[in-house]
């Protein structure tokens, strides 16, 4: 469900340019499933990226086949140059996937990093999931994302820099209408947690994934995304999101549990991120008192995508979305000072 003080009349989101082909689809997913296959009959078999991701960013290469190699991140969420072209064993063969993780500002050390790869020989391609809300700094790269990352809509993800034949439309239910249902499902629970069970959009959450999941062919997202897209004030959701973020990293500045910095600040935070001892714990903690945050992301079960440069598994994702208000932040906040939190 998406609140109407939210939506506009239609423009452009931030992320689409005039230049670059999007094509938009059912999921992120499948946005990468087009450019595996894509650098696959271009000769690419190899993907490098770092420590941090969600096993369906690497689920489409792998099923071709590719190797997956894994390098490390430091504490301000950048990836170890010194390692990442140590790997590099057969570049012109490699993609490099990169993520500007959480929404935070791109270092111009970090652009000359990926400048540094395609002179190489490797081709870069830059995940947007996260940073939706800015224009993009990588214009002239293949870029794909996940829409649902950070915006109310029930389906949808795109992919530019690379031609894409026509899609095909979907087979049986479509994700998007199931989805949609748990939305409005989750706001009544959100609204009134006693009235309404919290299985009943957690079940149909799950049977829009596994829709999504088993798709065989990408497919176009659906037109009620589309049209939210199009009327999607994101100036106000930038301005929210900023002032939520901000009022948690003030807050506990000076915590236990602060902020994580990164080299060059934040843009437009997808969260607010911390660092904790026991993440799981955290998590816990706070969804007892009705705060709910994900951990972005949980190790891969196959040890040999961690096994260099470890992972980054300490991290818990605060939300700053447009859906809280100053109130909900001290919320956060408070629950963070608490001393229940403390060592967790």
């Amino acid at each position: 469900m998406v609140d109407e003080r939210w939506l506009t009349a239609d423009h452009e989101p931030p992320w689409q340019t005039r230049s670059d082909g999007i094509t938009y689809t059912e999921s992120g997913r499948q946005a990468l499933a087009l450019v595996a296959s894509y650098l696959t009959a271009r000769g690419r078999n190899t993907l490098v990226l770092p420590s941090l991701f969600c096993e369906s960013m690497i689920a489409p290469f792998m099923a071709m086949g590719w190797r997956i190699l894994v390098v490390s991140l430091d504490e301000r969420l950048d990836v170890d140059r010194s390692a990442l072209l140590g790997r590099l064993d057969d570049p012109e063969h490699s993609v490099y996937l990169h993520t500007p993780y959480f929404g935070k500002a791109e270092s111009e050390s970090g652009l000359a990093l990926l400048t540094d790869l395609e002179a190489r020989g490797m081709v870069v391609v830059v995940d947007e999931s996260h940073g939706l809300l800015e224009a993009t700094r990588h214009p002239q790269r293949i870029r794909v994302a996940s829409l649902r990352k950070l915006l109310p809509l029930p389906d949808g993800g795109f992919v530019a820099g690379i031609p894409v034949p026509g899609l095909g439309l979907p087979t049986g239910e479509r994700a998007a209408a199931v989805r949609w249902r748990a939305m409005i499902q989750k706001s009544a629970f959100l609204q009134d947690p006693r009235k309404v069970p919290v299985s009943l959009h957690l079940e149909e959450f799950r049977r829009a994934e596994e829709l999504t999941e088993s798709s065989p062919t990408p497919a176009p997202m659906s037109e009620r995304s589309r049209s939210v897209v199009r009327r999607l004030d994101y100036a106000a959701l930038r301005k929210q999101r900023r002032a939520n973020f901000a009022a948690i990293r003030d807050g506990l500045a000076g915590s236990s549990h602060p902020v994580v910095e990164t080299s060059a600040g934040w843009a437009t935070p997808s969260h607010a991120v911390v660092a904790a001892r026991d993440p799981r714990a955290l998590q816990v903690h706070l969804s007892r008192h009705g705060v709910y945050c994900p951990v972005h992301w949980v190790a891969p079960a196959d040890p040999r995508l961690t096994a260099v440069g470890g992972w980054r598994g300490n991290l818990l994702s605060l939300p700053v979305d447009h859906r809280y208000d100053p109130d909900d932040m001290a919320r956060i906040v408070a629950l963070l000072r608490d001393p229940a939190a403390q060592g967790l």
